[in-house]
């Protein structure tokens, strides 16, 4: 079977297709009329012309036992980065750094 050229043409349809459509690369090889392991090569090629990948923290996969915990340490890290504004603004210079950590309680009368 000869080979077909991929033109830009077809590089910013796969793209999009990819990109837009969430179509696999079977399916816009199928399309091209080329095979998959072209398409995988030209996404590869054009991704930062035509595409661009992020990178997304998933929250809704967080198990709720573990939500509370990351709430806590980056409202630890908001309060710490908001008091060394203020100690800095109060005194005209560099403060001391001031760092809040979560301090688990422990019941008085039995084991931690």
């Amino acid at each position: 079977m000869p080979r077909r050229r991929i033109s830009e043409s077809d590089e910013v349809l796969a793209s999009y297709l990819f990109a837009e459509e969430g179509r696999t690369q079977a399916e816009i090889a199928a399309e091209l009329g080329v095979s998959a392991a072209v398409v995988s090569r030209v996404l590869t090629r054009v991704e930062k012309k035509y595409i661009e990948r992020r990178i997304c923290f998933l929250q809704e996969n967080v198990p709720p036992n573990l939500r509370g915990d990351l709430e806590t340490r980056l409202l630890a890290e908001e309060i710490s980065r908001e008091l060394n504004r203020l100690a800095q603004f109060t005194i005209g210079r560099p403060g001391p750094k001031v760092r809040v950590f979560n301090v688990k309680r422990r019941r008085l009368g039995g084991a931690g």
